[in-house]
């Protein structure tokens, strides 16, 4: 793969919170992160020095629905 080495230092937030920190020394090409927080915006940013960009060619984000009192949340898992 041309560009597993972009990909080895990342953080993931949802709704503008980091909810997990990628440090790798090694590539990865495909790979599954957990992030336990609620919300409806995901981000992926580059943590590179220097900055590379972070080209994606799929991408696949799932939650689990948690039942409250007063309605139904999404929690990203």
């Amino acid at each position: 793969d041309c560009c597993a080495n972009a990909l080895n230092k990342f953080d993931i937030l949802v709704d503008g919170s980091v909810c997990n920190q990628v440090r790798r020394s090694t590539p990865f090409s495909v790979s599954d992160f957990i992030c336990n927080a609620h919300g409806s915006k995901i981000r992926i940013l580059s943590r590179s020095d220097p900055a590379e960009p972070v080209t994606i060619c799929e991408f696949m984000a799932y939650g689990i629905q948690e039942k409250t009192n007063r309605a139904y949340n999404f929690k990203s898992a």
